[in-house]
């Protein structure tokens, strides 16, 4: 494309040339504005051998336009004379310079193109017109389908509801999505999910066989007395020897005796630092050792119940979690609790309260097993069943 340049009055005509007025449209904006006036326009063939094999091309006139609005002087003289508008140019019949044959000079002065030349627009009406042509839009993903999706938000929402943290809900929701339902038929998506979730609970394996010692740890009200109470009474009730020690109890044991009631366990209050001697001394099957309520907000007591746990070589360490606990809370007890050494969970009060799901999401992350679930008080207890406390929060 070629320009070039003359003065008309104070405006600056530029003369652009090329294939189609499509193509100079962009550099006429560009260069003089969207208020351009195109004050004239050509066509004509070029190039070409003896007047064969010549290409059309169009050729325009444009000058930079004025504001559209009429501008007065406020001032107190009379309004000055409107000047005389400005008059195009009427096509001449001489060959621009850069027109040197025949055949381009007689279509430029064709009655078709003088018509052309009178029919002058300002650019940003053309401009329009080219902006007009629609704009081709590429069709949106397809989207998984409506029921499908709904179930999949509907039950991680109640995952989240039961205490499971949102993002470890929506990563087991949609690994069930993404490998397991487009195998199973639509309404299996609980199942699958629960399914899912059950299997990454950590849970404890069978003890060995032989005497054992246990001991339960946790903040006040986290029903680790009842539910030390309630697995004493079980193996009683199968013919083991049961030994019960309290350690430092403010009531001297009396909660604990209460609870046992009539089974054939043995109660002992004692301190801290006679522990190792009393786990030592006791002829049983199991020992229960039941802690002082310990929290994180007393680094003092903890100290002094660590060293009469770690003096006792006990190989079980329970930490009571009672359900309805929240996840941050539960984790946080377990990063304060972790000088006494905790390798087990146990979930307290699950009859009291569906909300499992904060204990399940500490276990997970950390890889603290759960050893058992305890009912309120003497109700019950048993090993934990993963996929029962997947249910709870799944339902």
């Amino acid at each position: 494309m070629n320009e070039t340049a003359t003065a008309v009055g104070q405006s600056q005509v530029k003369t652009y040339r090329g294939a189609t007025i499509e193509e100079l449209l962009p550099q006429i904006r560009a260069e003089l504005g969207p208020e351009a006036v195109i004050v004239r326009r050509r066509e004509g063939l070029v190039g070409g051998i003896g007047g064969f094999f010549q290409k059309q091309c169009i050729e325009v006139d444009a000058r930079a336009g004025g504001p559209r609005i009429d501008v007065y002087d406020d001032g107190g003289g009379s309004p000055a004379a409107p000047e005389a508008p400005l008059e195009e140019e009427i096509p001449s019949c001489e060959p621009h310079p850069i027109r040197n044959d025949a055949a381009t000079r007689d279509g430029l002065t064709s009655p078709a193109v003088r018509r052309l030349v009178g029919q002058a627009r300002p650019f940003v009406d053309l401009l329009e017109q080219v902006s007009a042509a629609p704009v081709p839009v590429e069709p949106e993903p397809a989207t998984a389908a409506g029921p499908a999706s709904r179930r999949a938000t509907n039950l991680r929402e109640r995952m989240v509801a039961a205490g499971l943290g949102p993002d470890l809900a929506a990563d087991v929701v949609d690994s069930v999505i993404g490998d397991f339902a487009p195998l199973a038929a639509p309404g299996r998506l609980r199942t699958l999910v629960r399914d899912e979730l059950a299997h990454r609970v950590p849970v404890a394996g069978a003890a060995a066989s032989g005497r054992r010692a246990i001991a339960v740890v946790g903040p006040a009200g986290a029903g680790k007395t009842a539910a030390l109470a309630a697995l004493a009474i079980a193996h009683a009730g199968a013919g083991r020897r049961v030994a019960c020690l309290a350690v430092e109890p403010r009531d001297g044991g009396g909660a604990l005796r209460a609870l046992v009631g009539g089974a054939a366990v043995a109660v002992e209050s004692l301190d801290g630092p006679g522990l190792a001697a009393a786990v030592a001394a006791a002829d049983a099957d199991l020992i229960l050792v039941d802690t002082p309520p310990t929290s994180p907000g007393d680094p003092a007591a903890v100290a002094a119940l660590a060293a009469a746990l770690d003096g006792a070589r006990l190989a079980e360490v329970h930490l009571a979690l009672r359900a309805g606990t929240a996840a941050t809370a539960a984790a946080e007890l377990l990063a304060g609790l972790d000088a006494l050494h905790p390798n087990r969970a146990l979930l307290t009060a699950a009859a009291e309260s569906d909300h499992v799901g904060g204990v399940l999401d500490v276990a997970i992350r950390s890889r603290l097993p759960l050893g058992y679930v305890a009912g309120e008080g003497t109700a019950g207890i048993a090993p934990a069943d993963p996929r029962a406390l997947a249910a709870k929060v799944t339902r």
